[in-house]
């Protein structure tokens, strides 16, 4: 059986790998190693998340793109008590969604991020924290396109109405 589970890991690791290289996105290409070894090992997200933090995002973001990195942001934004993980992750999302062009690419990834970006912009205690992770929430909503505008518009209008 070990043997077994060695063997059926190692064809995972090589499957994702492979997948992982027909993303056309030259700016996450270097970072595709760390995202993987968080993938396989949640201690390893800090890393990853840390290694995002450092990439320059030029190129347009797709949903190839997102598959890899959306893994590390989640696992960042939901992880207990780290509020700089918080901060790091509502940074990267900032950074990387003013890159997404097709609304449809970033669609599937909203329910990963947007529940803990609004959680975190109205819950944290650190103010900091509050303001960044609400700017990544308009960020997101924005990529969005017209869906997110409408999002934006009604969480205005409730607002006023308080």
């Amino acid at each position: 059986p070990r043997a077994l589970y060695e063997k059926v890991a190692k064809a995972a690791k090589s499957a994702l790998s492979d997948a992982c290289r027909v993303i056309g996105n030259p700016d996450i290409e270097p970072v595709i190693p760390s995202m993987i070894a968080a993938m396989r090992n949640p201690e390893d997200t800090p890393q990853a998340l840390e290694d995002l933090m450092h990439t320059t995002f030029i190129h347009a973001v797709d949903a190839a793109s997102l598959s890899v990195i959306v893994p590390v942001l989640q696992r960042s934004m939901t992880s207990r008590g780290a509020m700089h993980e918080k901060r790091k992750a509502a940074t990267v999302i900032i950074n990387m969604c003013k890159l997404v062009h097709n609304p449809q690419d970033v669609e599937p990834f909203v329910p990963k991020l947007l529940p803990e970006l609004k959680k975190s912009a109205e819950d944290s205690a650190f103010e900091e924290i509050r303001g960044v992770c609400g700017q990544a929430e308009q960020v997101l909503l924005r990529a969005m396109g017209e869906a997110g505008i409408a999002v934006i518009n009604q969480e205005k209008a409730k607002n006023a109405g308080k």
